[in-house]
């Protein structure tokens, strides 16, 4: 009888121990799922900054450039560099010529462009052979009067095919004149106010002004 009490006993003990083990690792699973839970709510929660897309890079349109009509007319400028006179330096007639071209340019529809050296006879030929171009020539040349001499630019604009003159004149340098010497006609020296070069750079602008002035329908810049 004894025996079955302590058995029962036994028995009852064990179950108690299993029980609370049982319990203790239920509570442990829930605690343990619960701090999961709270976890994930607590990263869901956290809100994400949305990814902004970079926007491509574009690269600013290059502006177009007006474009240039097309001239109404185009002169070559030509000039006798050696067949003047002996007192004239060939380097006078390059600056007359420059100068005259560089004048010409600024006009809003004409085009110029070198011709090189040429005699009268030869301008007229090129004249002759253009087919829509002008030919303009210059000759830098000294004109004697009694005691005196002064430097002019003759100019001729010859029409294209017929060679036909245009216009013609004489452009003086400055209404300067100099003495002639014992030896011969001296080159002019220019004013006091301004050296030779100068001079004859601006009767090319006087030449290239006066032809400019022959097309009506052209406006300076």
């Amino acid at each position: 009888m004894r025996l079955e009490r302590l058995a029962q006993s036994i028995s009852e003990k064990r179950c108690k121990a299993l029980l609370i083990v049982c319990v203790s690792m239920i509570l442990s699973f829930s605690q343990g799922a619960s701090a999961q839970s709270g976890r994930r709510n607590k990263n869901a929660s956290t809100p994400t900054a949305p990814t902004v897309a970079a926007e491509p890079k574009t690269d600013a349109p290059t502006p177009t450039p007006p474009k240039k009509s097309a001239p109404l007319a185009t002169i070559i400028v030509s000039g006798n560099k050696f067949g003047s006179s002996m007192y004239i330096l060939s380097s006078y007639v390059d600056d007359a010529l420059t100068a005259c071209i560089d004048r010409i340019k600024e006009s809003s529809a004409l085009e110029a462009i070198g011709g090189g050296d040429l005699t009268r006879k030869e301008a007229v030929d090129r004249a002759k052979k253009e087919t829509t171009s002008y030919v303009l020539w210059l000759e830098l040349k000294m004109e004697e009067e009694t005691a005196e001499s002064s430097m002019l630019i003759s100019y001729y604009i010859f029409a294209p095919q017929t060679a036909k003159i245009l216009t013609s004149g004489n452009v003086y340098l400055g209404n300067q004149s100099t003495r002639t010497g014992r030896v011969g006609v001296g080159i002019p020296s220019g004013t006091k106010r301004m050296p030779i070069q100068y001079q004859i750079k601006e009767a090319g602008r006087e030449v290239a002004d006066r032809v400019v002035s022959k097309f009506p329908d052209i406006k300076r810049d």
